[in-house]
């Protein structure tokens, strides 16, 4: 007696035991380091801690929501972040076991649950992003998706909409699965013996309705008006712009690569798994000898890492000539467990007979596949362990030679070949994957330049201080790690060259502190009233009192200030870019003899921190302007009588020129807004 319920009572006890040490050890593993995922971490953790929901340009509600709670950590909200990362991931636990346990014995289960675990995904806990919460999300999903089937089918459907509809507030990504999801609860419905064949249609319906629903409803409760558009501001400028349906033929060459490089890799850490659904999709006899649960999963893994697969390789190709070919396994690697699984289900299956042949032309083709991938992958694609911690932690010639094996034993025996893959080639490649990713995160233990400036601002300035401060330094994300310690959203980031002297341009007159990162020299008449190793402090005391502003995206601009504008494309929800050579602003009023200008702008590709003119009469002076949208102070002496101001572009160029899209207009700046000030 003492045995079985020591199996009823003790295993989940054990099991809860196990998580939680698993839970200390990646506390300990994140203990010390420094926040390094930029821009993604700054704007969480803004919109999360800073900023109201009702502001947040990222429509992730339900996380900021949550994580906006580490405030109460003062300065150690990364470390609370982390946290919380940690708990949800390891959250996900009971769901995946539970979930496999569906199509597997409890040991096999137990074993996709750690593999899992301790898989490279487990590093996405220490970013203060929403991946580890989404990756709860989705493991809660498919345990109702899988698992709940025989509920009834309308409170199937809601819940499944309901675990959905959680994760579109946890990620915007998951309106990608919304189309997939629906399929598979159609199919579900479809297999069911004894319902009703409109059940098809009305269960998507039902689950797609409370998706999104919940997405809009708890999306305006949480952040008001702006809660209900489905993309934010951030990504709803990206899919305005993105008009993917014209750029069809130009991106999908390089969808083709991506997507090549998604399918070696894939070939080489789940070549197994891939062979059993090929297998069950072309063979009638594998099919039908398959078990409703093992063939439910593979059609829900089918779905569910396909469809977020796609959006990845489109996404991907879109952003090639800017990015390059990247792997962004993180856009789906939550999915991963599925494969396990559906690999796990071949355990104690029973294998009909078939002719080698077909089985034996599949190994080979994802053996290929996978030796193609460990020589090409390194030298075609840009893996890092942020983008792709599974495919930069992966030992490549390992993971072939293992995958090859479990394959050649696939055709002959595909139980024996199972277990050799969960219980051999899988812990072997997830302990290397451990190993490979503890020197990059030994590397994060060091403070920078940047974090010593933002430490310093965080413990030595004020949060008004906070809001009249900027940041000077080379490199954007640099800059936004010097960010990520303050409290307040006002600070301004001015992206200098490397080793390149500050401008006049560049000083920001509005604010009254500038801690300059790096070795840049000051602008003649400033000095420094902290000098250390990393960083200087700047007192700032330009005049500037501000006589109007005009926003460059209105229709109008602003009426009160201008009369008129030319060399300007029709306004864009953000501002406005030139064309051509010149652009001309005339105000209505004449200009002051000492006349600020503070220009918001951004350049295009090659103008980026070349030298812009401004000529108001015989008055010239020039100011650069960077990729990101920036503030340059622009000063002119003038006689007091002119009106006009005319900007000079240094390279107009087209975004076909350079083979960004079909976009044939020659543009050079991006203006969004220009104030006119005195400096007396």
């Amino acid at each position: 007696m003492t045995m079985p319920f020591l199996r009823r009572r003790g295993a989940p006890l054990l099991f809860a035991l196990g998580m939680l040490s698993f839970s200390v050890l990646l506390l300990m593993r994140s203990r010390g380091l420094h926040p390094f995922v930029f821009a993604d971490e700054l704007y969480y953790s803004t919109y999360a801690r800073i900023t109201a929901l009702a502001d947040a340009g990222l429509p992730s509600y339900l996380y900021l929501w949550i994580f906006g709670s580490t405030n109460a950590c003062d300065f150690r909200f990364l470390s609370c972040a982390r946290g919380l990362n940690i708990g949800f991931f390891v959250a996900s636990a009971p769901f995946i076991y539970l979930t496999a346990r569906s199509v597997c014995g409890r040991i096999t289960a137990l074993a996709i649950t750690l593999l899992s675990m301790f898989g490279p995904v487990n590093s996405l806990t220490t970013y203060f992003m929403p991946e580890s919460m989404y990756f709860f999300g989705f493991s809660v999903l498919a345990w109702v998706a899988l698992t709940r089937r025989a509920m009834h089918w309308a409170a199937h459907a809601l819940l499944a909409g309901a675990a959905l509809g959680m994760m579109l507030l946890t990620k915007v990504h998951a309106v990608f699965l919304l189309p997939a999801l629906c399929l598979f609860i159609a199919y579900a419905r479809w297999r069911a013996p004894v319902e009703s064949r409109w059940t098809m249609l009305a269960a998507p319906l039902l689950t797609a309705a409370l998706a999104l629903g919940l997405r809009f409803g708890l999306g305006y409760l949480l952040a008001g008006a702006n809660g209900l558009h489905l993309f934010g501001a951030f990504y709803g400028v990206q899919a305005e712009n993105a008009n993917l349906v014209a750029r069809l033929l130009t991106i999908v060459p390089d969808a083709l690569r991506n997507g090549a490089g998604h399918g070696m890799l894939l070939a080489l850490m789940f070549g197994l798994p891939l062979a059993t659904l090929i297998l069950t999709a072309v063979h009638k006899l594998t099919r039908d000898a398959a078990s409703e649960p093992s063939r439910t999963l593979m059609v829900y893994t089918v779905l569910m890492l396909g469809a977020p697969l796609a959006m990845t390789i489109g996404y991907t190709a879109s952003m090639y000539r800017v990015e390059g070919l990247r792997i962004h396994m993180r856009y789906y690697d939550f999915a991963f467990p599925l494969l396990l699984m559906v690999a796990g289900a071949r355990i104690g299956a029973w294998q009909p007979r078939a002719r080698y042949w077909l089985p034996a032309a599949i190994a080979a083709a994802l053996a290929a596949a996978a030796w193609y991938g460990t020589v090409h992958v390194p030298l075609d694609f840009r893996l890092n362990f942020i983008d792709c911690p599974e495919g930069a932690s992966l030992d490549l010639m390992m993971a072939f030679w293992l995958g090859t094996a479990t394959l050649a034993l696939w055709i002959w025996r595909q139980d024996l070949a199972a277990r050799l893959f969960i219980f051999g080639a899988a812990p072997l490649m997830c302990w290397n994957a451990w190993e490979a990713f503890d020197p990059y995160l030994k590397q994060q233990h060091y403070a920078s330049s940047f974090d010593l400036a933002g430490q310093y601002l965080r413990d030595h300035l004020t949060p008004a201080d906070q809001k009249q401060l900027a940041i000077a330094g080379t490199e954007l994300s640099s800059l936004m790690r010097a960010k990520f310690y303050a409290s307040q959203a006002d600070v301004q980031l001015v992206h200098v060259e490397k080793d390149m002297p500050l401008d006049l341009s560049m000083i920001p007159p509005r604010q009254k502190w500038l801690i300059v990162v790096g070795k840049h020299a000051l602008p003649e008449g400033f000095t420094a009233s902290v000098t250390t190793p990393d960083f200087q402090l700047v007192r700032l005391h330009l005049a500037h009192h501000s006589l109007g502003k005009a926003d460059m995206s209105s229709k109008t601009a602003h009426p009160d200030l201008l009369a008129s504008y030319s060399g300007f494309a029709n306004p864009e929800t953000w501002g406005r870019w030139s064309l051509g050579s010149t652009v001309t602003l005339e105000f209505k009023n004449p200009l002051p003899k000492h006349a600020n200008l503070l220009v918001t702008a951004m350049a295009y590709g090659p103008n980026a921190d070349q030298w812009f003119t401004a000529t108001a009469g015989d008055a010239t002076t020039k100011f650069r302007v960077t990729l990101i949208p920036q503030e340059s102070l622009v000063r002119l002496q003038t006689d007091g009588k002119q009106r006009k101001v005319t900007f000079t572009i240094p390279q107009p160029i087209s975004p076909k020129d350079i083979g960004a899209s079909g976009d044939e207009r020659k543009i050079g700046l991006g203006l969004m807004a220009v104030e006119v000030g005195s400096g007396d």
